[in-house]
């Protein structure tokens, strides 16, 4: 797996992660519900990247992943509604895994 921090090219982690999420547009749109935003979601996504510069170390795959868990409940990764949280894996060499938290307000007051 490819962390956002070392792709191939020479673009800032990111910027590198906002092209993924743009390109991923019509992806998160369709996952997420018709009340939130997808410009929200990918400032909010890329806010928490940009605060906790550990989720930048994620591997694209474990953070495209917890992205669409985010959306599968319709809450931002913005730190209030929920956040990715990067922990270090158990396995030797190996980066963090994000896991996103959802904010138990949000998702009920949410579901009615």
């Amino acid at each position: 797996m490819t962390d956002v921090a070392t792709l191939p090219t020479n673009k800032p982690p990111l910027v590198v992660l906002r092209d993924r999420l743009e390109q991923r547009r019509n992806e998160i749109k369709n996952a997420l519900p018709s009340d939130v935003s997808v410009d929200a979601f990918i400032r909010a996504a890329i806010t928490s990247a940009q605060l906790n510069p550990e989720i930048q170390a994620c591997s694209w795959t474990s953070l495209w992943t917890s992205c669409l868990r985010a959306c599968r409940d319709g809450l931002l990764p913005d730190g209030q509604e929920g956040a990715i949280v990067p922990f270090k894996s158990p396995q030797p060499g190996s980066r963090c895994t994000p896991d996103f938290c959802a904010g138990l307000g949000a998702a009920v007051s949410s579901s009615g």
